[in-house]
C-alpha cells in the first residue's frame, strides 16, 4: 500500500517493509527445514500455558476490557464535549520535530531579537530575468513598508534592497542636478553660514561623477559579498528568474497575504511554507487512507476465498480491527492527535494481528499442536512488544508515534486472537521437542 505512494519517506519503508518480509518468507520456507534437521532437540516447558478455568477468565475479561475501551473511545468522539483531543488528526509537520517546544520558542525569539528572517514564510517574485523581478521588487516596497507600519512583521530582505532596478538607476541618475546648478543652489544655500565654497568642492565633483556612471548589473556584483547575497535571493534558470522576499518578524500572516493579494503585482506570491508542508501531510493521509481501504478489502477477500468459512473468517478479523481501533485510539486517550506515522504503524498492527488471529484460528484439540503454536506466538509477541515498547519512550515524536501504536496494537491483537480462537479454553500442559 505505501510503496506507490507519492511521499517518498513512506514509498522508502515501504520498500524496505516488503524486502524484508519476502526475505523472511523465502528464508523460512526454504532454510530453517534444512536446519532443523541438524538441531538437537531442546525441551521447553509449557505448564504456564495451560488455560485454567482462573486463567481463562482473566484473558476474556481482559479482551472485553478492551473492547470497552474501542466502544467508549468511539462513542466520546461523537460527542462535541468529548475529552478526546477536538481534532483526532494532526496536521502540523512542526509536531513531528525531534526539537523540543521550549527551544523551537526560543529560537522564534532569538531570530525576531537579531532579525533573522522566518523561515516558514516568504514572498515569491517572478520574472522572465532578472530586471523584471527587481522592478516588481521595487513595486511592493511600499505595501511592505506600510504593512510594517501596521505591525504585521517587522522588516523584509529581497534583492532589489541590495542592487535597485536598471530603471531605478536610471531615474535616480536623472533626480541629479547638474554642476552648475548644483554650484548655485549650494551658494544660495551658504549665505550667511561660517563655511567656505570651496570646501564641498569633493561633494560637486561625487554628484558630477555619479550621473555619469555606468549603470549596476548583477554581473559587477560577482565575487564579493553583495554578490553572494544577491545570489542567495534570486534562483535563476533557463527561461525564467525567481526571486525570494524574506521576511523578519512576521506576527499575521494571513493579513500580509491579502495585503500581497490586493497588491495585484502578477506573479508575485506570499508562501507559507509551514501550512503549504501541512497541506502535502493531509493529501498524504488521505491518499493513505484510500490506499489502505483498497488493501483491506483485497485482504478481506483472500480470507473469505483461503479460509471457505465465515465464521472462522470473522473469528480472523474481528481480533484484527478491534486490535487496530484500540491502538488507533490509545494515543487519543493520551491526548496525542494522530498524526502519518500512527497511521503507517496501524499497517504493521494489521499485519501482526493477521497472523497471530491466524495461528491462533488453527488450534483445534491437539495439545501438541496448541502448546507449539500458542508458545510460538508468545515469543513472537513478547520480542515485538519489547522492541516497539522502547520506541514508545522515546523523545522524537515519530518513534514514539510508531512505538505507542505498534506495541499497544500487538497486546490487543494476542489477548484478543487467543479470545476469539476456537478450541484454545481446553487448556494444554506438556513438553515440547524442537
Amino acid at each position: 500500500a505505501m510503496v506507490w505512494s507519492d511521499f517518498s519517506g513512506l514509498s522508502q519503508l515501504g520498500v524496505f517493509s516488503l524486502t524484508g518480509l519476502i526475505t523472511a518468507a523465502l528464508i523460512t520456507r526454504t532454510l530453517l527445514p534444512v536446519l532443523k534437521k541438524n538441531v538437537s532437540s531442546v525441551s521447553v516447558g509449557l505448564e504456564f500455558l495451560d488455560l485454567t478455568s482462573k486463567s481463562r477468565f482473566w484473558l476474556r475479561l481482559t479482551g472485553m476490557a478492551l473492547i470497552a475501551f474501542v466502544l467508549v473511545s468511539m462513542v466520546s468522539l461523537m460527542k462535541p464535549d468529548s475529552f478526546l483531543p477536538e481534532d483526532i488528526w494532526s496536521n502540523d509537520i512542526a509536531a513531528l520535530s525531534p526539537v523540543p517546544a521550549e527551544l523551537v520558542q526560543r529560537d522564534r525569539l532569538l531570530r525576531n531579537s537579531l532579525g533573522v528572517p522566518e523561515a516558514t514564510s516568504l514572498i515569491r517574485v517572478e520574472g522572465n530575468n532578472v530586471e523584471q523581478v527587481l522592478r516588481k521588487q521595487e513595486l511592493l516596497q511600499p505595501e511592505l513598508a506600510g504593512a510594517i507600519r501596521k505591525g504585521y512583521l517587522s522588516g523584509t530582505q529581497s534583492a532589489a534592497d541590495l542592487l535597485p532596478s536598471l530603471q531605478t538607476q536610471q531615474y535616480r541618475q536623472s533626480l541629479l542636478p547638474d554642476r552648475e546648478t548644483l554650484s548655485e543652489r549650494m551658494h544660495d544655500a551658504l549665505q550667511g553660514l561660517p563655511f567656505r565654497v570651496e570646501s564641498f568642492e569633493p561633494f560637486l565633483n561625487a554628484v558630477e561623477e555619479t550621473k555619469s556612471l555606468k549603470l549596476l548589473k548583477p554581473e559587477d556584483l560577482q565575487g564579493s559579498s553583495l554578490g553572494a547575497a544577491f545570489d542567495g535571493l534570486l534562483s535563476i534558470n533557463a527561461s525564467s528568474v525567481s526571486g525570494v522576499i524574506r521576511l523578519t518578524g512576521l506576527v499575521d500572516p494571513a493579513a500580509l497575504e491579502e495585503l500581497v493579494n490586493e497588491s495585484a503585482i502578477p506573479q508575485v506570491a506570499f508562501i507559507n511554507l509551514k501550512a503549504s508542508t501541512n497541506n502535502l501531510i493531509l493529501e498524504f493521509r488521505q491518499e493513505m487512507l484510500s490506499r489502505i481501504g483498497w488493501v483491506g478489502a483485497v485482504i478481506l477477500l483472500v480470507l473469505f476465498i483461503g479460509l471457505r468459512d465465515l465464521r472462522r473468517s470473522l473469528r480472523v478479523i474481528g481480533p484484527v480491527i478491534l486490535a487496530v481501533l484500540f491502538a488507533g485510539m490509545l494515543p487519543l486517550w493520551l491526548g496525542e492527535p494522530l498524526n502519518l506515522f500512527h497511521l503507517v504503524s496501524l499497517l504493521l498492527v494489521t499485519g501482526l494481528g493477521l497472523d497471530y488471529a491466524l495461528f491462533f484460528s488453527s488450534i483445534r484439540d491437539d495439545r501438541d499442536e496448541a502448546a507449539i503454536v500458542t508458545f510460538s506466538l508468545i515469543i513472537c509477541s513478547i520480542s515485538s512488544l519489547v522492541v516497539f515498547a522502547m520506541l514508545a519512550f522515546s523523545s522524537m515524536p515519530v518513534l514514539h508515534s510508531i512505538g505507542i501504536t505498534v506495541a499497544s496494537g500487538v497486546v490487543a491483537a494476542f489477548v484478543l486472537s487467543w479470545g476469539f480462537a476456537e478450541g484454545q479454553g481446553k487448556g494444554f500442559r506438556g513438553k515440547v521437542k524442537g
